[in-house]
């Protein structure tokens, strides 16, 4: 998010791709959410279903967000998300 906010501020992006970030922002925050509550879940009755369900859609919408991201920065940072994100999907 730093660097699209950076983007932003440079005059680099668009009032859509603007929009569309913070809305995919809320989702992501919203299904991190979801997911922590699954966890505590989890731990408690040791049913995993419902965590992976939860933190596959974590997944999903964060992919999302990269995608939207990675046109607005540099190559370095766009694989490093990328890689902080297949690092987090094998663990």
């Amino acid at each position: 998010m730093r660097a699209w906010a950076e983007a932003a501020e440079k005059g680099l992006t668009t009032p859509r791709i603007d929009t569309k970030v913070a809305e995919v922002h809320a989702r992501y925050r919203q299904a991190a959410a979801t997911a922590q509550n699954a966890l505590k879940a989890y731990k408690e009755t040791g049913d995993q279903a419902e965590y992976i369900r939860a933190f596959g859609v974590v997944r999903s919408v964060a992919s999302e967000l990269i995608s939207l991201i990675v046109p607005l920065i540099t190559p370095d940072k766009a694989a490093k998300l990328q890689n902080d994100l297949n690092k987090a999907v094998t663990l």
